[in-house]
């Protein structure tokens, strides 16, 4: 809907031409402007020409560039999280790995336990005495 467009300004001038402006975003018509070009003297016209002049906004690229930027981003994201949770099990074998032939190589590790659990079952032993 749009206003009345006065053809006549009571002073003896009349429209001569109409230039309607419609802007669009996408498949949705968001705006509608028009301007008057009138003539002075004579007799009103029979007719009016109408020009009709279509903007697109670029409200609706600047949107579909941020869901593309936003879309790439978590692709991204998505990738060095499986990298990274890859390249971690990887490690984690790796020191697995280390762990069994070092303990093949040096038994340091294990005789430190041996007297470990040597000194807790004397604790258990001697606790034992008291109750």
């Amino acid at each position: 809907m749009t206003q009345w467009i006065a053809l006549s300004d009571g002073n003896g001038r009349y429209v001569d031409h109409l230039k309607l402006t419609l802007t669009a975003s996408g498949s949705t018509v968001t705006a509608a402007r028009w301007e008057e070009v009138f003539r002075s003297g004579g007799a009103p016209p029979h007719s009016i020409p109408l020009s009709i002049h279509w903007e697109h906004s670029m409200e609706e690229d600047a949107a579909s560039a941020l869901d593309l930027l936003l879309g790439t981003a978590a692709l991204a994201l998505f990738f060095l999280l499986c990298r990274t949770l890859q390249k971690s099990q990887g490690d984690d074998l790796a020191s697995a790995a280390r762990a069994i032939s070092s303990d093949a190589v040096d038994d340091e590790p294990s005789r430190s336990w041996q007297v470990t659990s040597g000194r807790l079952n004397e604790g258990i032993v001697n606790s034992r005495k008291y109750m």
